[in-house]
């Protein structure tokens, strides 16, 4: 397994977004029941947080029963799972992610530095037993609130010019916290095989986060991992790298 990056460990921007993330779930949790906001929240931070300028963002974590009365995870995980992930096993997210990035690399390999230096992270720290749970949640307008507080100083530790996003909702809720209208993109991929499983190219010119600029930026919106085949994320990867610029 990969070791922990000492330098973005020893970053006080991590510290400050632990502390941060730790606080908003106090609160959270003082306010609302285990039903109304369920126990597992991660902000599933890659090694590299806060000196990389790459990010993946995912929706949301599922429950995890181990974690009632815990604090949410803040740590730094020691590999970036969708991509240094099991190529098989319980986590298809996982493996169908692995597939993709791999076959993206196997085109584009002058990319793999970059890959490797990139973050993960959830849009929505917080977890749920399914989406429409969340949303319907009394919890949710409070936890929608606090994901972009958290979703804000990442953009702003991170300066990323290079984002991906998997699935329409998390891309939804990425455009609605940029606030900006979301773009036209400059490419779009159909699958030929699996509806609703396309992918979007967006490039955006002097973005900000609030009043700190983050400049030019990349948006790569991917399908969502939790179904699929091999084949057809190993064909998202490839049509990726085609059109990654090179560094």
């Amino acid at each position: 397994m990969s070791q922990r990056c000492e330098e973005c460990t020893a970053r006080g921007a991590y510290t400050a977004l632990a502390d941060s993330a730790l606080r908003l779930d106090r609160q959270l949790r003082t306010r609302f029941t285990n039903e109304e906001i369920a126990p597992g929240g991660c902000l599933f931070l890659g090694k590299h947080y806060g000196h990389s300028r790459s990010i993946l963002f995912t929706l949301n974590p599922t429950p995890n029963p181990e974690r009632f009365g815990q604090p949410i995870d803040f740590r730094l995980f020691e590999s970036n799972i969708h991509w240094e992930g099991p190529t098989k096993g319980r986590y298809r997210n996982w493996t169908f992610s692995r597939h993709l990035f791999t076959s993206m690399v196997a085109s584009a390999p002058w990319f793999r530095p970059t890959l490797e230096r990139a973050t993960d992270a959830f849009i929505i720290p917080w977890a749920s037993r399914d989406w429409t749970s969340m949303v319907r949640s009394p919890a949710w307008k409070l936890v929608r609130e606090y994901s972009r507080t958290v979703f804000e100083q990442t953009m702003v530790d991170c300066r990323p010019n290079l984002i991906f996003i998997s699935g329409k909702t998390t891309g939804q809720i990425f455009w609605s916290f940029l606030e900006v209208p979301r773009p036209t993109p400059i490419a779009v991929r159909r699958s030929p095989s699996l509806r609703n499983y396309d992918a979007e190219w967006y490039r955006l010119q002097d973005v900000k986060v609030g009043q700190e600029r983050i400049g030019e930026l990349t948006v790569i919106r991917l399908p969502h991992f939790s179904r699929g085949s091999y084949q057809e994320f190993a064909a998202v990867g490839e049509w990726v790298a085609e059109r990654l610029p090179r560094a």
